[in-house]
């Protein structure tokens, strides 16, 4: 905080890092991390780092009984409602197909059109927007950015899982299902993967 002005200031020195930026920092660091984390980002989990008992966490709670389960066996033996509240989501859970939906900014537009209402689907709008712009001048700056950090699969996911409420962050954790989902080839997967990895050789050497 400046004493002349009174106002503070957020920094952020890693703000850009992508998933595989930390892991390769904890890997060539040989810093120690839980492996739960490895399960996560092998199967295409969204990554999460708050308690497991947080609202948005609750929703792939039930992940964790294959990933750690002696882990989702503790939390469950202290918080019993936990336990509850897995099966109660299990029994919600349904596959989720975005096909009939172009796979577009037009095919987001719509699918909030078709599972919002009031409020609700002018924030989704509003979010959406945003995202969209951003992803767009993100590629122009750099054309090999093919998501700009937002894949569309994953802004379909985020609107199916009604995570409006906050600012959309960008995708940390892009697998080649995004890039099938917009048509790109398994080539053009692996060429990005071979593309980030020597980008960060460069960056930790």
């Amino acid at each position: 905080m400046t004493p002349k002005e009174g106002r503070s200031f957020r920094s952020s020195p890693i703000y850009d890092w992508m998933t595989e930026d930390v892991f390769l920092y904890f890997y060539k660091k040989n810093i120690m991390y839980s492996q739960v984390y490895n399960h996560q980002l092998w199967s295409g989990i969204e990554l999460r780092v708050a308690t497991p008992l947080h609202s948005e966490a609750r929703r792939t709670f039930n992940k964790l009984r294959y990933l750690d389960p002696d882990f989702y066996e503790r939390i469950c033996e202290v918080f019993p409602d936990m336990y509850h509240a897995d099966r109660y989501n299990a029994e919600l859970v349904r596959k989720i197909s975005f096909d009939e939906y172009e796979h577009s900014p037009k095919g987001l537009y719509k699918y909030i059109d078709d599972n919002y209402k009031g409020q609700q689907r002018d924030l989704a709008y509003s979010r959406i927007k945003t995202v969209i712009k951003r992803r767009f001048r993100k590629k122009i700056e750099n054309p090999k950015d093919l998501f700009g950090s937002y894949p569309y699969l994953y802004l379909f996911e985020v609107l199916s899982a009604g995570r409006i409420k906050r600012a959309i962050l960008p995708c940390t954790n892009i697998t080649q299902k995004h890039f099938e989902f917009e048509g790109y080839t398994e080539k053009d997967y692996l060429n990005y993967t071979n593309a980030r990895i020597e980008s960060q050789n460069l960056k930790f050497s």
